[in-house]
């Protein structure tokens, strides 16, 4: 006859089961998530980079949009394009964001108390910024490999705690230790956390390297190694591996081989143990910021490993905490006066910054436009500078409605930035115009050919949320000067392009009408060209 205790213990395996058979997906696509990482190894990447491959996927650019417009990120006018998103996050933050958004979506359906589940996750978070110190310190190229590992290791023990909460209730009290668990998740449910964290990475299209990682994070550690792309990789995830399950504690034997991995691996006279724990937890306060805001909890990493430990504070390491508190206290000080000083450059930027479509607006080409235009005469490059004005916007607005205008402008804006590169200097001048300053092209013909070819783009049109397509007209009046003597200011400028941009639109939509300051062969004086 079976007893109530193996029936329960039956009817919970069972229940994993079915949950691992389910449908789950990661809400953006393997795919995705595979050229982010891979996006990390190359240290040339753009933030225009990341920005191709976040468009991809509307959920993922939903999150990294959120995540910037929060209020624990502070801007003050709404964000909506993708790539100054990351230019504010930085590229660091948002392959974190990416990753852990997209791996906290598996939690989304669990029927568990929310403070339990956020213990486990702050656990995981910490285990992810510890694989990821460990694998940048060792110089790894898998950096954000040793992150998703250390994240997911444990990403399957809220999903069995829901079906056997007796265990995992013991396991939070402290009263077993890591090994004992695993062998008691194999009696109940046929396979330990690893495992199922394994085969649910697998399910959700995670790498079979990252998923063999998965399966043996608590094994024998040479075992790792052979699986592993990299030892550091390896190191790594073993490194995470060892940091507790529930940030209420450290487990005796896992605390001291912490240190002991920590001293080996990573000891030098400039970053003890209390240091190195130090900026782990610094990196997971910063990184449940963004994707937990105001839910993050204090904690001491280094006194919880010294409570493991059974350690007493000498009178010299005593001595060493009041000097590290010193230390502290002028940190926190510098820290809040840099805070300071970088809300200053963001509120000078957002001054300048066009709040709808992210490109300078007519304040910032005043402030930035004339020491450009300095610096490209002083280097003797050639100067283009482009007036632009949308074709027919009042009627687009009227018919498709001001949302669809909206978008329009910065559809023409990420035009603008992606025809004339990088280094040019793009304005939304007041309301449906556009300023380009650009120096370096090769001549008047390269800078009408730009003109002409953003003028092409733009006719192939948008797409608005009903499906329709929207051509977008533009009329340019281009002017372009070779003469590095040349006294003409920016209004100068400006006001000649205005003047010969209503000559291009009084000759019909989207055509260019450029002018050679000091004419050279093959560059006529007011040509127009459709």
């Amino acid at each position: 006859m079976t007893s109530p205790a193996t029936q329960s213990i039956s009817r919970a395996g069972a229940q994993l089961q079915k949950w691992l058979a389910g449908n789950h997906r990661l809400p953006i696509q393997p795919t995705v998530f595979l050229k982010l990482m891979e996006l990390g190894k190359k240290s040339d990447a753009s933030p225009n980079d990341y920005a191709k491959v976040i468009n991809t996927s509307q959920s993922l650019a939903s999150k990294i949009l959120s995540a910037v417009n929060s209020s624990w990120y502070g801007v003050r006018y709404e964000v909506k394009d993708t790539a100054r998103a990351v230019n504010l996050l930085g590229i660091v933050s948002v392959r974190l964001l990416a990753i852990t958004q997209c791996v906290a979506a598996v939690h989304d359906n669990i029927q568990l108390d929310a403070e339990i589940l956020e213990k486990y996750w702050e656990a995981g978070m910490v285990k992810a910024q510890a694989a990821l110190y460990m694998a940048e310190r060792l110089n790894s190229p898998s950096s954000d490999e040793a992150l998703v590992a250390g994240l997911m290791q444990d990403m399957a023990m809220p999903v069995m705690h829901q079906f056997c909460p007796e265990l995992y209730d013991q396991f939070m009290g402290e009263s077993i230790e890591v090994s004992e668990l695993c062998d008691r998740e194999r009696e109940i449910f046929g396979m330990d956390h690893g495992e199922v964290a394994a085969k649910l990475a697998s399910g959700l299209g995670i790498p079979d390297l990252l998923c063999d990682l998965l399966l043996m994070h608590h094994q024998d550690p040479s075992a790792m190694k052979s699986h592993a792309s990299t030892p550091a990789l390896a190191e790594a995830v073993r490194f995470a591996g060892l940091f507790p399950h529930i940030l209420s504690g450290w487990e005796e034997s896992q605390a001291a081989q912490t240190r002991s991995m920590i001293e080996q691996s990573l000891g030098d006279p400039e970053n003890s143990t209390c240091e190195i724990l130090a900026e782990i937890q610094r990196r997971y306060t910063e990184l449940a910021g963004y994707v937990r805001p105001g839910k993050s909890k204090k904690m001491d990493l280094a006194q919880l490993l010294r409570e493991a430990t059974g350690e007493v504070a000498d009178t010299t390491e005593s001595m060493v905490g009041q000097i590290q508190s010193l230390m502290s206290n002028a940190t926190q000080v510098d820290s809040k006066l840099a805070a300071v000083s970088v809300e200053a450059m963001r509120l000078q930027e957002q001054t300048e910054q066009d709040a709808l479509t992210g490109v300078l607006n007519r304040h910032g080409l005043e402030m930035q436009g004339p020491q450009e235009l300095k610096r490209i005469r002083e280097a003797g490059l050639g100067l283009m500078l482009l007036f632009g004005d949308l074709d027919g916007f009042k009627h687009l607005n009227d018919r498709f409605g001001h949302a669809t205008g909206d978008t329009a402008l910065q559809h023409a804006a990420s035009i603008l930035r992606a025809t004339f590169g990088p280094t040019a200097l793009v304005s939304r001048y007041g309301g449906d115009e556009f300023v380009v300053l650009l120096g370096g092209l090769a001549g008047c013909a390269q800078a009408k050919s730009l003109a002409l070819e953003c003028i092409g783009t733009l006719k192939q049109g948008l797409t608005d949320v009903s499906g329709r397509t929207i051509e977008l007209y533009m009329s340019i009046g281009g002017i372009w000067e070779h003469d590095s003597t040349s006294k003409s200011d920016l209004h100068d400028l400006l006001t000649t392009a205005d003047q010969l941009m209503y000559q291009s639109k009084a000759s019909g939509e989207s055509t260019v009408v450029f002018s050679e300051l000091a004419p050279r062969p093959g560059c006529v004086l007011g040509e127009s060209n459709g």
